[in-house]
Order: structure tokens, then sequence, then C-alpha cells
């Protein structure tokens, strides 16, 4: 499975503009090769974020939102913590093809894949 953490929405202060999450203490993903001296413990998080991102395109579920500012770093366990899980929803078997297809065709730079 994933070693990720998605922190518990607060629904009483969840809005139609705001979502509320418990607080997690952690770097920004983007922060985190300038904070960590350990080799080792950034290609593990590497290696987390390569699954997470992974698991989003391939799995059932996909996160429409996974953006650099919506994962951090817990800084007490070094798991990946992904924030503003509002966007995130279940895909239909055609669906998950049609994103590889869009993926693929992007990364080969093909616009005739389709």
């Amino acid at each position: 499975g994933l070693d990720i953490t998605v922190p518990a929405v607060i629904p009483e202060y969840v809005t139609k503009r705001v979502l509320a999450m418990e607080f997690v203490k952690g770097v920004k993903i983007t922060e985190y090769a300038k904070a960590e001296s350990s080799t080792a413990r950034r290609k593990e998080v590497m290696a987390k974020l390569i699954d997470f991102y992974g698991f989003t395109l391939h799995g059932p579920i996909f996160n429409c939102d996974p953006h650099p500012g919506n994962i951090l770093v817990d800084k007490e366990t070094g798991r990946l913590c992904v924030l503003d899980c509002g966007q995130v929803r279940q895909l239909s078997q055609p669906e998950r093809f049609a994103y590889a297809k869009i993926f693929m065709a992007a990364l080969m730079e093909d616009v005739h894949l389709f």
C-alpha cells in the first residue's frame, strides 16, 4: 500500500469554499531536499512520491489536484502528507484508459496518439 497520510477533515468548519483539515507539522515537498541532509531519506521520500503519483494515475482513485503545494513531508515520520483531497474521485476503467492515453501522448509529445 501507499505510505501516505491524509489529514482528517473537520466537518464542522467545512463550507462550500473552505476545506478544513487537521494540522500536520510538515515541510513542503519543494523545500524538503534543502531541509533534509540525508540522501537516503530524500530517496525514500522520492520513492513514496513516485508511488503516490503512480497510484493516482493507474489506481482506482484519481487525485485531480496533486500539485506540490498540496504535498508535505511530515517532519516527525518522514511520511508524505497529501492535502486538499476535495478533488479526488474514483475513475471507471474507460476513464483510466483515457487518462493513460493523455499522459502517454504528452510524454511522447505525440498529438496523433489518439
